[in-house]
């Protein structure tokens, strides 16, 4: 269900992303919904996984959807909120890289390294297995990585409510601090043992997805009626026993926040006289009119 709907949001935007401007987010946010889908079928994996040494061997692979997902995270925000400091965002770009590089060259996984797994008996009676979890300073260099993509999304968001802009700092740049959080939290304690519980890291990001995709497809859709709902594409018509100058004041009053016509933009071709001659003619029609 996880990876279904994350797919589906990353095809949509990924969509969006080689047709808009404003390309970057779309980007950003289709290769974190990507990730998270696969860190989901990931974890389900693990679910059923009997053998310590396969246990071991998707642990080193599912960290790199998370380094693409931490990444595409910072990339996200900085695009889409124009905010937050460089030297936060790089630094936690380059640890994550780091550990990523230690993770595949080591003999061992270098981040998350089980040394021994069990199966634990659900209510239900299914059973799901807990991985035993070695202490490693790569596993503390990842954490610092979230920790300051973390403190660079809190930035971006302080930065952006400055400057008098509400919704994204609260509900994207809120999303994702919660839920980057609650994960990195939630993890650690299935690693140390205090839980005994699968991995949950894809519920936690498909909270960061749905917080980021919210936003994202409201700037999609304001922009698409900013762009349609123009006087020029609109067609008014009145039958019937009416008074002109009444009808044409009423529209004029009911549709005053409607974008005026723009023959420049419409027509980039025509030439500043021309542009005037239109809207001299026009203006000639609706005084007779």
């Amino acid at each position: 269900m996880v990876a279904a709907a994350c797919l589906t949001l990353a095809l949509i935007h990924l969509r969006i992303a080689f047709g808009d401007g404003r390309r970057a987010p779309h980007l950003f946010f289709s290769l974190a919904a990507v990730a998270v889908a696969v860190i989901s079928l990931l974890e389900l994996t693990l679910l059923c996984t009997t053998e310590v040494t396969d246990y071991d061997r998707i642990l080193r692979w599912s960290s790199i959807p998370i380094a693409v997902m931490v990444i595409s995270v910072v990339g996200f925000v900085r695009t889409f909120f124009g905010t937050g400091r460089n030297w936060l965002a790089w630094p936690a770009v380059a640890l994550i890289l780091l550990s990523q590089l230690a993770n595949f060259i080591s003999p061992v996984p270098a981040v998350r390294h089980a040394v021994a797994i069990h199966r634990v008996q659900t209510y239900g009676g299914e059973c799901f297995t807990v991985p035993t979890i070695a202490s490693s300073p790569w596993t503390a260099i990842e954490i610092a990585s979230v920790i300051l993509a973390v403190i660079f999304v809190l930035d971006a968001s302080i930065a952006l409510w400055k400057k008098g802009e509400r919704r994204r700092p609260l509900i994207v740049g809120g999303g994702i601090i919660f839920f980057f959080c609650a994960s990195r939290g939630h993890a650690i304690l299935v690693e140390k043992g205090l839980v005994q519980t699968p991995y949950l890291v894809s519920f936690a990001f498909l909270g960061v997805i749905l917080a980021m995709g919210h936003e994202l497809s409201a700037d999609v859709l304001r922009d698409y009626f900013s762009k349609a709902y123009t006087a020029s594409n609109f067609i008014i018509a009145a039958v019937g026993n009416l008074n002109h100058t009444q009808v044409r004041d009423l529209v004029e009053e009911k549709f005053a926040s409607v974008p005026p016509i723009n023959f420049a933009e419409r027509c980039p071709q025509m030439t500043d006289i021309e542009n005037s001659s239109v809207l001299r003619k026009a203006a000639n029609i609706y005084g007779r009119a």
